[in-house]
C-alpha cells in the first residue's frame, strides 16, 4: 500500500517538512563540499586559484 500526501487538504507543516528535508540536506552537503574544496585549494594554490574555486562553487 502506498500512502498519498495531499498538500491541498489538512495540515501542511509536517508534509512540507518531509518534502523539503532532502532538498535542504543536499544543499548543506553541497556547501560543505565547496568549503572543503576551498580549504584544499587554499592550502596548495595561489589566491587567484582560490578565487576561481569560490566562484565555481
Amino acid at each position: 500500500m502506498t500512502k498519498q500526501t495531499s498538500f491541498t487538504q489538512g495540515k501542511i507543516l509536517q508534509p512540507l517538512i518531509f518534502f523539503a528535508f532532502p532538498v535542504l540536506l543536499a544543499l548543506f552537503l553541497q556547501a560543505m563540499y565547496g568549503a572543503v574544496d576551498l580549504l584544499i585549494v587554499g592550502k596548495f594554490a595561489s589566491s587567484v586559484d582560490v578565487s576561481a574555486v569560490s566562484t565555481g562553487s
